[in-house]
């Protein structure tokens, strides 16, 4: 019985994909969770994404990744750690990715700050304080910690800078796009101001496979290039 167990055991080890191995394909992935997520949430979204003039396909394509890699409990755990910290400490706490959107208090931070010397805060009339006082670091959580309004507000504000900060985005085909915007949300790229980004390096790290859904990771992980998952849900719903 014994030896029965080890063969099966080591046979379940070798079956498991190697560190290093790579994958861009969401059929590689159980997406049935995300997919339900942005069905419930999608006539929220689309609404948000509209009035603040940003392509809902293309912010929808930018976040599902991560809808794939969300864990409630996870979250939760996250969330608390975030929340029991932040007021009294600010960014010498814990900097955990929380919500649906799996977005840092530290890159809201910046991101209101970035924001808020735009002429577009005063068009769009959204107005954040960007002090770091006990009050408004309340209110800033409070944002963050709302998956429904503030995650897809805070999104649609990145991708508006984005294509201000970043020049020529907008020329290149939807689809790349796509994997450019993609590239900057999953690795919290800087918006250093008009005409300032760095479009090159946005490319060099389009085609990293450093993404993954493992709660932690292990020799045994799968890494995924989170770019090539955001383009292929785009085509998918762009059929």
């Amino acid at each position: 019985m014994r030896h029965s167990f080890l063969y099966i055991f080591l046979m379940w080890v070798v079956s498991l994909p190697l560190r290093g191995e790579t994958t861009h394909s969401l059929d590689d992935l159980d997406h049935k969770a995300a997919d339900a997520y942005v069905k419930n949430n999608q006539a929220v979204w689309l609404s948000i994404w509209e009035d603040l003039e940003v392509n809902p396909k293309l912010a929808e394509a930018i976040i599902y990744p991560e809808l794939i890699r969300y864990s409630y409990w996870q979250d939760q755990m996250e969330k608390t750690a975030v929340s029991g910290t932040y007021l009294s400490l600010g960014k010498k706490g814990p900097d955990f990715s929380i919500g649906h959107f799996q977005m840092k208090v530290s890159w809201i931070e910046k991101l209101e700050q970035r924001w808020m010397q735009c002429p577009l805060h005063r068009t769009l009339e959204i107005f954040f304080d960007t002090s770091d006082h006990r009050f408004a670091r309340k209110a800033r959580l409070a944002r963050l910690s709302d998956d429904t309004f503030w995650q897809p507000v805070y999104l649609a504000l990145f991708i508006r800078l984005l294509y201000i900060d970043y020049p020529n985005l907008s020329d290149l085909p939807l689809v790349e796009q796509v994997r450019l915007c993609a590239t900057a949300y999953n690795n919290g790229a800087d918006l250093p101001g008009v005409g300032k980004g760095n479009i090159d390096r946005l490319y060099q790290w389009s085609s990293r496979s450093s993404f993954h859904v493992d709660l932690v990771t292990t020799p045994l992980t799968t890494m995924y290039c989170y770019a090539e998952l955001a383009a292929e849900h785009y085509c998918r719903i762009t059929k």
